[in-house]
């Protein structure tokens, strides 16, 4: 199986981007330090409850991944702390407005309170059927919306005009038409103006009894109680992924990357990543680039991102912001991964002399996976212990120039290597280490609310079948998912070619994290009172 030119991983990160950010979201890709897995290491919600070792190794690694700190298009390879390191921090030293609200308020707030959640076993809330239900149909509404971004790039961006026709006067109105009909689906099965109205009072009454809504907090996270161990000792908080059946519940939406789109869409990549993926990629041979993609948002019974937005609250004099609210934003949180882009069952189209285009089979840790001559220059570029400024890529051209020398000084090596508390995100992999039951069964006890604070898949649209790909030469034709020969005068074709004897790898990758920003953070409201 081979593997991607940098210049098609470019333009895949790009196309990325132009699918999957909004307004208040970016992308930090791990390129870094690839992750990729089997699908049985990542479902973290277990038939029965029942946790083994390897799973308590696997959730633990994953929770460091996801809990991460991000601060720009490059995810970090180490971390010296992680979210929830800087959430309890803020749960434990607050100061908090004063104030109580009216019984009306009150009243109207528990109401609120009880059409949103329930209590669960231990006494906590957990989302009521009505706020999963919201949830199961919000996904399924960004999900029909990134199929329909996706499918639209790779359209517009080619110069086939059947390519083109072919989205006008069938994909397009089809793809419309399943974002309308998940949206409509969100608004009504999922109710979406009354969940909204219910957080709208959760969200204003908060601001009137602060401590009330502060203890609730305080309750879902108690790190002497929530924060667990692994086999290797290592502490961590357990988080997971919604629609938590995502790997058993049908297809993944397609994504597919075309040679037009690659000479479009690289030139718009970050500089951060031009300056990384910057160098020979000037002769690629890649046709096209499909994979199957599906965008999961993390679940974490433990954390309420309202509090970042919350006014009702603020930190001591000297204590460093979590977030300036600049564009980037800077300081000790300026983000949080809200969810992942995984990526499985990749395929290559390739040009070829003399034959048809080869498609075959792709390691989903190919996406982003540099060669062993850049990832030396990608660490050192990540740990700042260089500048580099990537040169200018011309539009329509496939020449990327080479990028600028490191210039690494032996303070800053020192200083690196002395970072205090430094966590490598190097999956942990296979473990052969027992766990102690009592942290197997606290384990399995954080596993339900998991569970209870995820939701399972709901069903959209079928996504419409992506074009066939086009043999440059004229000289084959793709019927049945394999190529043809054409008869002479294209009078229909002869005895098709056996197809390949490959397998596609069962590999799970993470693409991409989607990070939240954080705004201004504290932001003390002065209308309170202190």
């Amino acid at each position: 199986m081979d593997g991607l030119d940098a210049f098609a991983q470019l333009a895949l990160m790009a196309k990325a981007k132009l699918v999957f950010e909004s307004e208040a979201t970016f992308l930090s890709f791990p390129v870094l330090s690839p992750l990729s897995y089997p699908p049985e290491r990542l479902k973290f919600v277990k038939p029965g409850g029942a946790m083994t070792a390897q799973d308590l190794a696997d959730q633990s690694e994953f929770a460091r991944i996801a809990n991460c700190i991000p601060r720009g298009v490059l995810a970090p390879a180490f971390t010296e702390e992680y979210l929830w390191d800087v959430y309890g921090e803020v749960l434990k030293t607050k100061q908090l407005a004063s104030g109580t609200m009216s019984a009306g308020e009150r009243a109207e707030y528990d109401k609120a309170m009880a059409f949103l959640y329930v209590p669960d076993p231990s006494g906590l809330r957990r989302p009521s059927a009505a706020l999963i239900a919201y949830s199961q149909h919000r996904d399924a509404s960004i999900k029909a919306q990134e199929q329909y971004k996706a499918a639209q790039q790779t359209a517009e961006s080619s110069s086939d005009p059947g390519v083109q026709a072919r989205w006008r006067d069938t994909e397009e109105p089809r793809l419309r038409e399943a974002v309308m009909q998940a949206d409509q689906a969100w608004l009504t099965v999922g109710q979406k103006p009354q969940v909204e109205a219910a957080q709208q009072v959760e969200q204003t009454y908060a601001a009137r009894d602060p401590a009330l809504k502060w203890t609730e907090w305080q309750n879902s996270f108690m790190a002497d109680l929530d924060k667990a161990t692994d086999t290797a000792n290592i502490g961590y908080v357990p988080t997971g992924v919604s629609p938590y059946d995502l790997f058993d519940a049908g297809p993944w939406p397609p994504f597919t990357l075309t040679r037009d789109e690659i000479m479009r869409l690289v030139p718009q990549a970050p500089a951060e990543l031009l300056a990384i993926f910057g160098a020979g990629a000037g002769n690629s041979d890649i046709e096209s680039l499909s994979f199957e993609f599906r965008s999961v948002a993390l679940t974490r019974p433990w954390f309420e991102p309202r509090l970042f937005k919350s006014r009702f609250w603020r930190l001591g004099a000297d204590t460093e912001a979590l977030s300036d609210g600049g564009t980037p934003p800077k300081g000790r949180c300026p983000a949080y991964v809200s969810a992942l882009v995984f990526a499985r069952n990749v395929s290559v189209q390739r040009r070829q002399t003399g034959g048809a285009p080869v498609v075959t089979p792709v390691k989903a840790s190919a996406l982003l996976r540099l060669d062993d001559h850049r990832q030396v220059n990608a660490n050192l570029y990540a740990a700042g212990l260089y500048s580099a400024s990537p040169k200018t890529i011309t539009a329509g051209t496939a020449t990327l120039q080479p990028r600028v020398a490191p210039q690494v000084t032996a303070d800053r090596t020192a200083t690196l290597a002395a970072q205090r508390g430094v966590m490598t995100m190097a999956p942990v992999r296979q473990t052969t280490q027992a766990a102690p039951a009592a942290t197997l069964a606290n384990a399995a006890r954080y596993q339900a609310r998991l569970e209870g604070a995820g939701w399972s898949a709901v069903a959209v649209a079928p996504a419409p079948q992506q074009p066939p790909p086009v043999d440059p030469t004229g000289e084959f034709v793709w019927v049945n998912d394999h190529w043809e020969r054409k008869r002479a005068g294209g009078g229909g074709a002869t005895k098709p070619d056996p197809a390949p004897e490959t397998k596609p790898s069962d590999e799970i990758t993470i693409l991409a994290f989607i990070c939240k920003r954080l705004p201004l953070c504290p932001d003390p409201d002065p209308a309170l009172s202190w």
